[in-house]
């Protein structure tokens, strides 16, 4: 059994809120239907998460929502030029 899991790769779902059975399981058809392969879904909460999802797929990391546009956002603009007009 452990062998045949091994070989389904894993989606890791990150949402800042803890979803109700509902919600995961209209996660779980949403993704299957976009992804189209057999896989393991892992949804997890992270409350340092906020507007959006961090997704763990085949080895690539990606964030989606509003803490990332904010860092990506200070990084871009830089932080003294945020607090240069106060």
């Amino acid at each position: 059994m452990r062998a045949v899991l091994s070989k389904i790769p894993l989606l890791i779902l990150d949402v800042g809120y803890v979803p109700d059975k509902e919600t995961e399981d209209a996660i779980a058809a949403w993704v299957q239907k976009e992804i189209g392969e057999r896989m393991l879904l892992a949804i997890k909460t992270d409350a340092a998460l906020f507007g959006g999802v961090r997704l763990i797929w085949k080895g690539k990391y990606r964030e989606y929502g509003l803490r990332a546009r904010v860092e990506e956002a200070i990084k871009t603009i830089g932080i003294s030029k945020i607090f240069a007009n106060q």
